[in-house]
């Protein structure tokens, strides 16, 4: 339950993802909604990938350290360049800045780093720019 939420208030904060950098239908959440990748333009790609949790203390039953991160990869068919995926990269980091917070279900989840995008990877002709968003909740 506590992957569950930690995913539902990431996703939550990027369903809030200004309308007018990118629609909504142009961002893919894995496993959520029905996505068909465009044949052209700007699209996201979300997947979260969650690390064991760690206990904090000592104790049975103990308060856990839930970490992973959550990967916005901003995409393109060949053909569009680069600057435009790095500009909604840039706008993706800027929407979670590192310090925010985010709760779903009672689990508040907060970015412990300032996101940054990685590098430009080509397959099958589509341009990838993975931004990696890495977050922790204490529950």
């Amino acid at each position: 339950m506590s992957n569950a939420a930690i995913r539902a208030a990431l996703n939550a904060r990027m369903e809030a993802f200004p309308a007018g950098t990118l629609a909504q239908d142009r961002i893919s959440y894995q496993g959520w909604k029905d996505f068909t990748r465009p044949k052209d333009g700007l699209w996201i790609e979300v997947a979260h990938f969650p690390s064991e949790p760690r206990r904090e203390f000592f104790a049975d039953g103990a308060t856990r350290r839930y970490a992973g991160y959550m990967q916005a990869t901003v995409c393109t068919r060949r053909g569009l360049g680069t600057k435009a995926i790095d500009t909604l990269a840039d706008a993706v980091a800027t929407h979670f800045p590192e310090g925010q917070r985010m709760t779903d279900s009672g689990v508040t989840v907060r970015v412990i780093a300032k996101p940054a995008p990685l590098t430009v990877v080509e397959d099958d002709g589509i341009l990838m720019l993975p931004v990696p968003i890495r977050y922790e909740a204490i529950i």
